[in-house]
């Protein structure tokens, strides 16, 4: 007989059943019992197992659970939140339902959507704008710059001409006035250029004694005018020669200076520069203009650099200018890297004062010569042949007057498509080319010139055009650039550049 399960030999046990006399009957009965609780203890294991692995599975599975809702509840609480900041009506939600805050989302980005498409159609309309107000600019520089550079060359004639003592008078308030006219102009012009971020700086090498030299120059004539007292005051630490943007200093220290002349009856206009710190390859330097004038109110200080701003209208009847003066002198002042400030009492005078950080030169010997070579200018350019295209008639009798006198012959057309033709024909040393003539202007000429032509003559801007006109000269294939009204002694060094360069 096979051995029984333990449980049922127990069972036996208890009951006294002997298997001595057992029939076969019994024993296969008592084997099938056995095998069943074989059986049973068996399943029973397998349940305790099974029962167990479940648990263990819940108890995952329940964690996830945890964790998932917690994760929604976070994804639910930054959609609600991102849904008020985008929201334009101020939505807010009441509850945690996804498909309510889908929905919401929806709404927002098609409204934000319209919003920044009319943005967008905002954003093309200033910039259409802007570039007719660039136009509108270039050629109002050119209508009035123009004329202006007629009146100042027949002045100039004039003063070249033997002179009663009442026409020097009437030539020297013709020549002030017009002067004052071109200060207001080259304000709006670069007050545009402030406005639209198209103000740039230059780091080129430069003289500081030659140019406050040529500054003091300018401004004396006035303070002399007035009985006042200009006085310049220079650290002997500073660097003479340094790098950086001197036509812009020139600038900043004449509207300074002249607003100081300006607003003093009597007394002194200081111009001090200090030495702040002394670095191995550049300065820092302060510079101040201080008057003894009749000063700005307290109230009136925090609004300075304002534009077309003056401390009261008399100011502009009694002085003149426009109020831009300032504005333009604290915006190049930034561009230099540096600030500007104002110390004044009303009836005590004012000092300005600002310091920029100016770079060593290394070019003592290029420098020099190159100032050296602007203080002796040659009047004589004999053999030199010049095509000037140019289409106002006072300019015209300007050139002929100004040129003739340097031993050049000329000849003047009067717009691109005639000068093209001359070229064809005969050989010139270099073209005076204005940008703004009728049938063809100066900068598609000048391509014509450079690309169909093939030549590589000098080609020389003339131009009223001062907001874009140099960087549209170069673009063209010009060699160089002069702003209407021009100087003949500026001129004059232009042409002698490139006509001894080519000889």
């Amino acid at each position: 007989m096979k051995n029984l399960h333990s449980l049922f030999v127990r069972q036996l046990k208890r009951n006294k059943v002997n298997f001595e006399n057992a029939t076969e009957e019994f024993i296969s009965l008592a084997e099938s019992i056995s095998e069943s609780y074989e059986h049973y203890e068996s399943s029973r294991i397998l349940i305790e197992r099974s029962m167990e692995i479940s648990n263990l599975e819940l108890a995952e599975a329940n964690i996830k659970l945890v964790e998932e809702s917690k994760t929604q509840k976070l994804i639910i609480k930054s959609l609600k939140g991102s849904i008020k900041d985008i929201s334009l009506d101020g939505n807010e939600i009441e509850n945690d339902d996804i498909l309510q805050i889908s929905q919401i989302l929806k709404s927002e980005i098609k409204k934000r959507k319209i919003v920044e498409d009319n943005l967008k159609e905002a954003q093309k309309i200033a910039e259409e704008s802007l570039k007719s107000k660039e136009l509108f600019l270039a050629n109002m520089s050119h209508e009035i710059r123009t004329p202006l550079n007629a009146i100042l060359g027949m002045v100039w004639l004039l003063s070249n001409t033997d002179l009663n003592s009442k026409q020097l008078e009437y030539k020297d308030v013709l020549k002030t006035s017009t002067e004052n006219l071109l200060v207001i102009i080259n304000d709006i012009l670069d007050l545009s250029k402030i406005s639209s971020g198209k103000l740039t700086t230059e780091k080129i090498d430069f003289n500081l004694d030659i140019l406050l030299s040529k500054f003091i120059k300018t401004v004396a004539f006035k303070s002399e005018q007035k009985g006042i007292d200009l006085v310049l005051e220079k650290d002997p630490k500073i660097q003479k020669l340094l790098k950086g943007d001197p036509n812009k200093i020139n600038q900043i220290l004449v509207n300074l200076v002249g607003n100081a002349i300006k607003f003093t009856k009597e007394g002194s206009v200081v111009i001090s520069l200090k030495l702040k710190e002394s670095k191995p390859f550049s300065d820092l330097i302060e510079f101040s203009v201080k008057d003894s004038g009749t000063g700005i109110s307290k109230k009136y200080l925090k609004n300075i650099f304002k534009s077309f701003s003056q401390e009261d209208a008399s100011i502009s009847r009694k002085y003149g200018g426009t109020g831009l003066g300032l504005t333009i002198t604290k915006e190049l002042v930034n561009a230099l890297g540096g600030e500007i400030k104002v110390k004044s009492k009303k009836k005590k005078g004012a000092k300005f004062s600002f310091i920029i950080e100016l770079l060593h030169s290394e070019s003592e010997k290029i420098t020099q010569k190159v100032e050296e070579q602007s203080l002796n200018i040659k009047k004589d350019l004999k053999g030199c042949s010049i095509l000037i295209a140019e289409d106002d008639i006072y300019n015209k009798i300007y050139l002929e007057s100004i040129t003739e006198e340097w031993n050049v012959t000329i000849e003047i057309v009067e717009n691109g498509l005639e000068a093209i033709e001359k070229l064809k024909l005969e050989n010139f040393d270099i073209v005076l080319m204005d940008m703004h003539m009728p049938q063809m202007d100066g900068l598609t000429a000048t391509k014509e010139i450079r690309n169909t032509l093939g030549l590589d003559i000098p080609i020389i801007a003339l131009t009223a055009d001062v907001i874009q006109g140099k960087d549209k000269c170069y673009e063209a294939g010009m060699n160089d650039y002069i702003s209407k009204p021009f100087n003949p002694n500026d001129l004059y060094k232009l042409l002698e550049k490139y006509v001894l360069k080519n000889n």
